[in-house]
């Protein structure tokens, strides 16, 4: 009976030995399934990881860059508000030149007004002077004429005269010889 009983048992172990393979094949099957599995949730953490950490970096490039477009707004800003201090500045700069280029305008005018009165006034002067000078002309010119005809009057009196005297002395002359002789 041992060995029956021992056929037995060793039939009973070959049976859960064949059970156990059975039931352990699954498991074999599902560890490879597993480990399969556990490989591709690793390569995909892995790729998660590595894109987590572009996007990361990306982020960080972006804050890098959003961090330099602030700065820069900032002084784009400061330089539009100066920009517009400076229009302004030009403006009001503008407006007094325009100003000062109407009232350079009005008094070129008015001096452009009192020099041409002026050059009137002074042809008018001139005017008068010609015609006074013309007048003191013709009156030297008949002063000239009557001294010239006292001149020649004079000449004519004067060598009548010397004539006159010539005789004169002749006759004077001629009467002293004849009361000499008396």
């Amino acid at each position: 009976m041992t060995k029956i009983k021992g056929s037995e048992l060793e039939l009973s172990i070959q049976d859960t030995e064949e059970q156990t393979r059975v039931l352990l094949q699954p498991r074999d099957d599902m560890k490879t399934e597993l480990k399969k599995l556990q490989e591709s949730y690793t390569d995909m953490l892995n790729k998660q990881n590595a894109e987590l950490r572009a996007v990361e970096v990306s982020i960080y490039k972006h804050s890098v860059m959003l961090e330099q477009v602030s700065a820069e707004n900032c002084r784009i800003h400061l330089c539009t508000r100066q920009m517009m201090e400076d229009i302004g500045t030009c403006r009001q700069e503008t407006e007094r030149y325009q100003q000062e280029v109407l009232e350079f305008n009005r008094k070129a005018k008015d001096f452009l007004k009192d020099l041409q009165e002026a050059w009137k006034r002074d042809i008018s002067v001139i005017e008068d002077g010609e015609r006074s000078d013309d007048v003191l002309l013709v009156s030297m010119n008949s002063v000239s004429n009557q001294l010239k005809t006292r001149n020649q009057q004079l000449t004519s009196i004067s060598k009548l005269l010397h004539q006159k005297m010539l005789e004169f002395s002749k006759r004077l002359g001629d009467k002293a010889t004849e009361r000499q002789h008396n």
